[in-house]
């Protein structure tokens, strides 16, 4: 018998060895790359310049690593363009994980099977996530369509946030989340995500249509750290290749560009923070002046026009500077990093100054957008959070 027992106690540690060598060993992280360009950006080349500079960036790359994973939907027309999912080796090339017959990449089920595909083939420690397309913001327009981010030619359609917040439970909870779209860096759209990534990068104005320098970018995004030292690196990455080649673009939508990080386990903090100022300035559903507060949003005198405004810039205006201050250090816990060159550019009113940057852009109600404010304060859980719904709008 006490043979038997010293067979099994010698064998034990073999058996656990070979178990462990079973088991699949997970790579330091997997990013999600997923371009929505059936729409004008795919029409104008912006999904294929894009990918070229993926691949360029990738062989910066320790590819023992990380998975870099491309989601690619463009305007149909070459052989080339057909929907995919692949995986970018370290020499640039495309490893094909799955092909699709044309869809509409913003549809809700359509996400939810490719987030879901690419991060369960490629488990890593740590996630990221880039949305690339055209993008709106939250809100809701005059004419009953929902803002939005994501376009697809294809379905005739756009994704709401609500809509963008379900097909993310698809994914494993990200360390980072970065549109490369206009108007996404809200604080509305940020609350409305905080429990999906554990930051948020983008820009609270259009970005230019070249978007992101991704040769560079790549590179960030599977640096060494932790997850906000990663959504860091990434977002200087974006913002200091505008900035060092300020002088020198050629193209007027590429003058310049903003870039902001959010800590989404802050902003419950800084809705509590927003909350103690909104009420005390505002009751009766006064009429608040947005003199002097940066407007990221250009499109004044349109029927579509909602204003995107400066949060920081907005509680100075309302706010008695000793309560501002105290805000204000909340709101430095939640945006961790915020840069902008010194102007910017719109396709709608051209190139302005970015005077009062500071990362993050609010909804500031007003008499005329009835339909606006109801969709606000019906579907945007930020409405409740900060203390609107005590203003008396």
């Amino acid at each position: 018998m006490k043979r038997i027992w010293y067979l099994l106690a010698c064998l034990l540690p073999l058996v656990s060895a070979c178990h462990h060598d079973d088991e699949p060993v997970l790579l330091k992280r997997t990013v999600l790359v997923y371009i929505a360009g059936d729409n004008s950006l795919g029409a104008n080349g912006f999904p294929d310049d894009d990918l070229a500079e993926i691949k360029q960036g990738v062989r910066e790359v320790n590819a023992g690593n990380y998975n870099l994973l491309v989601y690619f939907d463009n305007v149909g027309g070459s052989s080339g363009d057909y929907d995919r999912l692949v995986r970018i080796n370290q020499n640039g090339e495309e490893e094909l994980i799955h092909s699709y017959p044309s869809q509409n990449s913003v549809d809700i089920n359509v996400m939810k099977d490719v987030l879901n595909e690419a991060f369960s083939r490629y488990p890593a420690e740590s996630y990221g996530l880039v949305l690339w397309s055209h993008g709106d913001g939250w809100m809701k327009s005059p004419s009953s369509q929902t803002r939005w981010w994501g376009q697809d030619y294809s379905g005739s359609s756009y994704m709401s946030i609500a809509d963008l917040h379900t097909a993310l439970a698809a994914a494993p909870h990200l360390d980072f989340i970065l549109f490369d779209a206009c108007f996404m860096q809200a604080v509305e759209v940020a609350y409305q995500l905080r429990d999906r990534a554990s930051y948020i990068i983008g820009s609270p104005t259009e970005i230019p249509g070249p978007g992101a320098p991704y040769q560079t970018m790549v590179p960030a995004m599977f640096s060494a750290g932790n997850a906000e030292s990663v959504a860091m690196a990434t977002a200087s990455a974006y913002y200091d290749y505008y900035q060092a080649n300020y002088e020198n673009l050629s193209s007027e939508w590429e003058y310049g560009a903003s870039l902001s990080v959010v800590d989404t386990s802050q902003l419950e903090a800084l809705a509590a923070a927003t909350a103690s100022i909104l009420p005390k300035y505002i009751q009766g559903g006064a009429s608040i002046s947005t003199s002097g507060i940066l407007d990221y949003d250009r499109r004044a005198g349109r029927t579509d026009f909602v204003g995107y405004y400066d949060l920081d810039g907005f509680i100075r205006s309302v706010a008695s500077n000793a309560d501002y201050q105290a805000w204000h250090k909340v709101f430095g816990n939640a945006v961790k990093y915020a840069k902008s060159t010194a102007t910017n550019y719109s396709q709608f009113a051209g190139s302005f100054l970015m005077t009062g940057f500071a990362g993050l852009s609010s909804y500031i109600p007003r008499a005329d957008a009835f339909a606006i404010n109801s969709y606000y304060q019906q579907h945007v859980d930020w409405y409740s959070v900060a203390g609107w719904s005590q203003t008396g709008w």
